[in-house]
């Protein structure tokens, strides 16, 4: 997931890998936006409920190197 249409790009060159558009709203608690990027792969039909995922994201959104955080979370 990434509003960069170049890192979409990149991932879809791996095997298993679907990349999906995603712009979170950095003025939004960090767990809202990973709840809502659950929904829009739910909505997808990419995930279902029950599933586990691992997240990872950065503590500053659109910060290129940012990333510090891994989850896993359980998709409701």
């Amino acid at each position: 997931m990434s509003p960069h249409a170049k890192t979409l790009s990149w991932t879809n060159l791996y095997r298993g890998v679907t990349p999906v558009l995603f712009d979170a709203d950095e003025s939004r608690p960090v767990y809202e936006v990973c709840r809502e990027a659950l929904e829009v792969l739910k909505d997808k039909g990419l995930l279902k409920s029950g599933d586990m995922v691992l997240l990872t994201h950065g503590d500053k959104m659109e910060t290129v190197g940012s990333t510090n955080t891994c989850k896993v979370m359980m998709v409701e």
